[in-house]
């Protein structure tokens, strides 16, 4: 994981991609979130809120590495996809 300047390879749409830019770290969200339900305790709690804390991390620092590399087709993209699911993100 991780988008790095000049290897951002194809852009892909289909799958999974068509609902969310990120389905990867929204499954890892829900994974962790859903242990976090199911063990309702401390331990599991902090490590839900570091998963998705460092998904939203890793996000806001791929897309501008994204939007230099795949240009328009990108931004046509993230203008039609919304970030997670449903929320657009900005």
């Amino acid at each position: 994981m991780g988008a790095v300047e000049g290897g951002g390879g194809a852009l892909i749409e289909r799958g999974p991609f068509r609902y969310s830019r990120n389905p990867t770290f929204v499954g890892h969200m829900m994974i962790f979130s859903g242990a976090w339900i199911a063990s309702p305790d401390i331990p599991q709690a902090i490590l839900a809120m570091a998963v998705i804390a460092a998904a939203i991390i890793q996000v806001r620092i791929e897309e501008p590495v994204l939007r230099r590399d795949l240009g328009p087709a990108y931004e046509t993209y993230a203008r039609r996809v919304p970030r997670w699911l449903g929320w657009t993100g900005g």
